[in-house]
């Protein structure tokens, strides 16, 4: 019999069971409610009518307002429109796509480059397409989610070490085989700030042929003295591992990348499926990136600016 208010009676029971659930939260402490911010200038903010220093944003550089990104994303919009329309493969790479992938690719001195629309869907696409069943993975305690969902959704088998230590990680790489062993990380960890040690993480993976997976996203563009990110700060090749990167902290952009060999990049354009089957980053947003690559000594000099920072902090 139909349900009198339109919905169907399992419809019905499921709703009231997610309510229930969000009541438990609310009741535990847990409820998370937005934040609406009602103006913002640098690291300014308005929140509910009240001047607030804005703590918790990932605008490292102070780049998302800079005039020249602002100018370059307006420049697109008016040229190219807004959304990129389509996926990649088809018709969503515009120049403005192929030349901030150029621009990434000549930054951290690799081959290639790819884009992907955001950091979660850069690594998510990424561990799908190199990792299956066969092989395995194995990733630092405190990984962000995005890698711990890509090495659970690749179907390998996946074990963690604990958090920032080398020797517990070797001892995991040994105890397990498999076709590929993927050794994650991040280059700087975004709850505790903490860095990796890259050093030591690329010797237990080159001791014990596994392949180590940096994910920068709150490195690159911020650590090291070109801003190449953590490898760079810790003496350690891009070229020896995979390196994912974002847009969207130090650059004031939007976005995820990776960097390295073109046969890896090609892979990755041929089996990522978040790169595949997604629209295209949208063009303004390419744009904006683009030009913050093109600060040049501004770069360096915020660069420095925030090192101050921190270490006043």
């Amino acid at each position: 019999m139909p349900n009198p208010s339109g919905s169907s009676t399992a419809f019905a029971r499921f709703l009231t069971e997610l309510g229930d659930n969000l009541l438990n939260q609310q009741q535990a402490g847990l409820r998370r409610d937005m934040r609406v911010l009602e103006a913002v200038e640098g690291p300014r903010v308005r929140l509910a009518g009240r001047e607030l220093i804005c703590w918790c944003s990932n605008d490292y550089l102070g780049l998302s307002q800079h005039p020249a990104l602002a100018a370059a994303a307006a420049e697109a919009a008016a040229r190219w429109g807004i959304g990129a329309r389509s996926s990649r493969l088809l018709a969503g790479t515009t120049r403005c796509h192929a030349e901030l992938e150029e621009a990434l690719a000549r930054w951290f001195q690799a081959e290639a480059a790819i884009v992907f629309a955001s950091g979660y869907l850069a690594n998510l696409g990424a561990l799908r397409a190199l990792a299956s069943r066969q092989d395995v993975i194995v990733a630092d305690r405190l990984c962000h989610a995005s890698l711990l969902d890509a090495a659970r959704a690749s179907g390998a088998t996946f074990r963690v070490f604990a958090h920032n230590d080398p020797d517990h990680a070797a001892d995991v790489l040994k105890r397990l085989g498999g076709a590929r062993r993927f050794l994650l990380t991040e280059g700087v960890f975004s709850m505790d700030g903490d860095r990796a040690p890259l050093a030591e993480l690329a010797a237990v993976t080159e001791a014990q042929q596994a392949l180590l997976y940096v994910d920068d996203a709150h490195g690159a563009f911020v650590l090291g003295d070109a801003g190449r990110g953590a490898p760079e700060a810790a003496g350690v090749s891009h070229a020896s591992l995979l390196y994912m990167g974002t847009l969207g902290k130090a650059l004031g952009a939007q976005g995820g990348f990776l960097i390295g060999p073109r046969v890896l990049i090609e892979t990755l354009r041929h089996r990522a499926r978040t790169w595949m089957y997604a629209t295209g980053l949208a063009v303004p947003v390419v744009a904006a990136a683009r030009a913050a690559l093109d600060l040049g000594s501004e770069l360096r000099e915020r660069r420095e600016q925030l090192r101050i920072n921190g270490e006043r902090l």
